[in-house]
């Protein structure tokens, strides 16, 4: 009686199920048995070492991972004190708010509808088509939650 390919096909699954199995049964053995070992451990002198050991290590897991442990200033020079850090990312941000957006004489060039914006367009709505809008918008349309009363 020769075998076909869907019989194959159903007895390499069933050997599959099993050796996955016997696989899960074997690594749950082996956590119990260490574990076993740990807490028994734990029991001992020793073992109150390695609590405090464990709680600190835990600890630290759980601290954010993008902490920052140096920084460069403009020069190159490194920091390492969280005092300095600090100092200088309120300095790197002091002097990136405070920045001066161009010189008078260009902000009087344009009016208000035509001012640049920080990428280099136009600004986007005019009081022409804001009276557009307007003029658009029903008068008997519900306010929706953000208070808009029309989808522009």
């Amino acid at each position: 009686m020769a075998c076909t390919k869907e019989e194959d096909r159903i007895e390499k699954k069933m050997s599959y199920k099993e050796a996955n199995w016997a696989a899960k049964k074997a690594v749950t053995e082996a956590k119990h048995r260490t574990y076993e070992d740990f807490y028994r451990k734990l029991d001992t002198k020793e073992g109150e070492k390695q609590i405090f050991k464990l709680a600190r290590t835990r600890s630290r897991q759980r601290q954010d991972l993008e902490a920052v442990k140096y920084i460069k200033d403009e020069g190159g020079r490194v920091f390492l004190r969280q005092k300095d850090i600090k100092t200088r990312w309120l300095h790197y941000y002091s002097q990136l708010l405070n920045e001066s957006r161009g010189t008078k004489e260009e902000d009087k060039q344009f009016s208000d509808a035509q001012r640049p914006l920080e990428d280099g367009s136009a600004s986007a709505i005019t009081t022409e088509e804001l009276g557009e809008a307007l003029k658009k918008m029903g008068r008997t349309k519900a306010v929706e939650p953000d208070n808009i009363l029309i989808e522009v």
